[in-house]
């Protein structure tokens, strides 16, 4: 596979360090039992090598997603991906945010970077004049790829447009190089336009040594510190808020080159450090190896056939202690997952008294154990061990 980014694309360091947790399949791929071994044959693996930028602590994935590399043809790699929503449990408040920091103002034209944009939208269209795409890709591995083979830029040099307020949700952490989307975005916008940026927060993931939320499609993972030296690279001044969602808070950014008068409010992400990470997933391992040695569960599966799982079992080495996958979508079931070897079963499928171990956050567990094909099955959380 390809091999870049060797350097940091914020600050343009080449001291960094690195933490390698080996390559797997894809955690969204799987295959029939009949096509198995031919598709594992064929099918690329990703090598989940995180790097750390010493001077601005802005970490990133050294490889890109397979689907990028090839220069000719879009080819998907996964199975299951689908164009999945973004939290918006937070949009009452930010749009009172954004009210306050007099960004909405009538008549705007309004940029949507991608089409996780468009609910936002919704929230503040009576302000808006008129809005439009900034392109036309539904999907965010191919919106990536016109950037990569530089398809856009017809495309910009075609277009005169200037927007007032460009928005740019969970897109920015899919670039492999954040500054090739920065140029694009600010070559769109008016002189005294203004932008926001939605990112996800890697604190808890490095401070915690959640491993699990490492993603290759999120091939970089931004601390305040290395937003700050990139939007100020730009010549903008950046102001924060951040929102709760589980263990991967949001991180909510409005850049303007005007002044912007408000109190920030963010996320405490001093001290983080590879490290840390490698420090602390290398003690979640054990701990949760441990314990499952230690209890000998007979019948032990992991709920949910999703990417945080698939990661979870890979990163921590649990596939000798499962008997499979359980997850109510049909159209994983009785497949094989290639990341692990493991079949996905129905939750219809397990013996009673099966015992399910999960990644899964409180809210979603409570929602679960409602159901009743749920109600004769012990239920673990990963959390639960670690803590």
């Amino acid at each position: 596979m390809k091999k870049e980014n060797q350097y940091c694309y914020i600050c343009g360091s080449k001291n960094s360090n690195h933490f390698d947790l080996g390559s797997f399949h894809l955690s969204m791929n799987v295959a029939e039992k009949e096509s198995y071994r031919k598709k594992i044959n064929c099918s690329p693996k990703y090598h989940y090598f995180l790097n750390e930028c010493k001077n601005c602590n802005y970490f990133w994935l050294r490889d890109n997603h397979p689907s990028l590399l090839d220069s000719n043809e879009f080819i998907k790699y996964y199975d299951l991906r689908v164009n999945s929503n973004e939290p918006e449990n937070h949009f009452s408040e930010l749009v009172t945010w954004l009210k306050d920091l007099n960004i909405l103002k009538k008549d705007m034209n309004v940029g949507l970077a991608s089409y996780k944009d468009k609910s936002l939208f919704n929230k503040i269209k009576n302000y808006a004049f008129e809005n439009s795409s900034m392109w036309l890709e539904n999907d965010l591995l191919e919106i990536c790829k016109s950037f990569n083979s530089n398809k856009f830029e017809k495309n910009k040099k075609n277009s005169q447009n200037k927007f007032d307020l460009i928005i740019a949700r969970h897109i920015l952490e899919h670039f492999f190089n954040p500054r090739i989307l920065m140029d694009f975005i600010e070559s769109s916008l008016s002189e005294k336009g203004t932008i926001y940026f939605e990112v996800p927060s890697p604190n808890n993931m490095i401070r915690e040594g959640l491993s699990y939320f490492l993603w290759e499609e999120h091939c970089s993972y931004f601390t305040t510190n290395a937003l700050r030296k990139l939007f100020h690279s730009y010549g903008f001044k950046a102001c924060f808020r951040s929102f709760k969602n589980g263990k991967e808070p949001i991180l909510c950014i409005v850049l303007s080159r005007l002044k912007i008068s408000a109190k920030v409010k963010i996320l405490d992400d001093h001290n983080l450090s590879i490290n840390l990470f490698k420090e602390k997933h290398n003690l979640n391992k054990n701990k949760i190896r441990s314990y499952l040695r230690d209890k000998n569960i007979k019948d032990l599966y992991f709920l949910g056939a999703g990417h945080l799982g698939m990661k979870a079992v890979c990163f921590y080495d649990l596939k000798e202690f499962l008997k499979g996958f359980v997850d109510d979508m049909q159209v994983k079931q009785k497949k094989l997952s290639l990341a692990t070897g493991l079949e996905i079963f129905s939750s219809n499928d397990l013996e009673e008294g099966s015992t399910l171990i999960h990644v899964l956050p409180p809210e979603s567990v409570q929602r679960i154990k409602k159901k009743t094909n749920y109600k004769n099955y012990h239920m673990i959380s990963l959390t639960d061990i670690v803590n």
